[in-house]
């Protein structure tokens, strides 16, 4: 009954981020919980490991190598991203809490790389000029929402 639960709330949260992010990313705000945590950092690998076999080559020890890299890469490239504005909120003796939710919600804007396998996919059928776009809308969807998650931890007004 738990897991099932935590995929349905997995399952909200990862549609509100695309549909919704503004509310979404507040209301991760508000919720720092343990659990969001592991969501977090289940989202990450997710989202890197995807990328490592996408970007994989032919044999399954090297997608299994690549895959493992790959995760290792964004679990560093997350916790650097978040660790910019945490370090700054610590200097302002912001709560712990913050800095957790700051770790949260990061997280969640790496999910626009999840459509960086289809886009791979188009990219066969349509050019590489194609993948090269689609690819600036993914860096500028994932900045912003980089932008909105910092926005709505820290309640920065408008």
């Amino acid at each position: 009954m738990q897991i099932n639960y935590q995929l349905e709330r997995f399952a909200k949260t990862l549609h509100g981020v695309l549909c919704e992010p503004v509310t979404t990313l507040s209301q991760l705000t508000d919720e720092p919980d343990s659990s969001r945590l592991a969501e977090a950092v289940s989202l990450v690998l997710l989202v890197f490991m995807l990328d490592g076999l996408r970007v994989g080559g032919g044999s399954i020890g090297l997608l299994i190598v690549n895959g493992f890299l790959s995760c290792l890469g964004g679990l560093i490239l997350w916790l650097s991203v978040a660790s910019i504005p945490a370090v700054a909120a610590m200097c302002f003796n912001i709560q712990y809490a913050t800095v957790k939710s700051l770790l949260v919600t990061t997280s969640w804007s790496f999910v626009p790389w999840l459509f960086a396998a289809p886009l791979k996919l188009y990219g066969l059928a349509l050019g590489k000029t194609f993948v090269c776009f689609a690819s600036f809308i993914l860096v500028g969807w994932t900045a912003w929402l980089m932008y909105l998650a910092i926005k709505e931890t820290f309640h920065f007004n408008n």
